[in-house]
């Protein structure tokens, strides 16, 4: 009798060795597998931001004479005092410098 019970011992103590290594394999693949991911992640987060960068819409041409009007000095037509020539030039330097 004590023979069969060391065989079952045994044949226990193997059949734990076994299902211990299968789990740590599983184990150590799904941590493997899940750092996998999270750089695939991180490469389409990098990839999402460098594709925006070079799709970002170009300003248009409305806006940007939108812009050189709103970067044009204010000035006041009604005024008796007004200098017409340097409100001329103040303007045109303002579009030269919004190209």
């Amino acid at each position: 009798m004590s023979q069969t019970v060391n065989v079952f011992r045994y044949s226990a103590l193997a059949l734990g060795l076994l299902v211990g290594l299968k789990t740590d394999m599983r184990a150590s693949s799904d941590a493997h597998t899940a750092a996998e991911l999270h750089k695939q992640e991180e490469l389409i987060k990098q990839a999402k931001e460098a594709y925006a960068k070079a799709h970002a819409p170009a300003p248009s041409a409305a806006d940007s004479a939108k812009q050189a009007t709103t970067a044009a000095p204010k000035f006041d037509l009604e005024d008796e005092k007004a200098d017409f020539a340097q409100l001329i030039l103040s303007s045109v330097e303002a579009l030269e410098k919004a190209k």
